[in-house]
């Protein structure tokens, strides 16, 4: 999320891109919460999820204690190609 964070301060300036890094984090907490709000993405793995907050998603998975996320890719990147499983 780091990237994410400073690559937007640079596009988009701090305040925007303080924004969004917190919306993330917000979505996050709320998949903690409710981690079978995410569909499952069975087109990449059974056990993955992913949610999407505006041009990122967020591909994930669960167990009993915890969010296991996987990667948060930004809409234009490869999903196939960033997530080989």
């Amino acid at each position: 999320m780091y990237e994410i964070l400073i690559y937007g301060s640079v596009m988009f300036g701090d305040e925007v891109a303080r924004r969004y890094y917190f919306g993330i984090d917000e979505a996050l907490k709320m998949l903690r919460e409710y981690p079978e709000a995410g569909p499952v993405a069975w087109y990449l793995d059974p056990g993955l999820r992913r949610w999407t907050y505006h041009s990122h998603r967020i591909f994930y998975g669960y167990d009993d204690e915890r969010l296991i996320v996987g990667r948060i890719l930004h809409h234009s990147m490869d999903v196939d190609r960033s997530l080989r499983i």
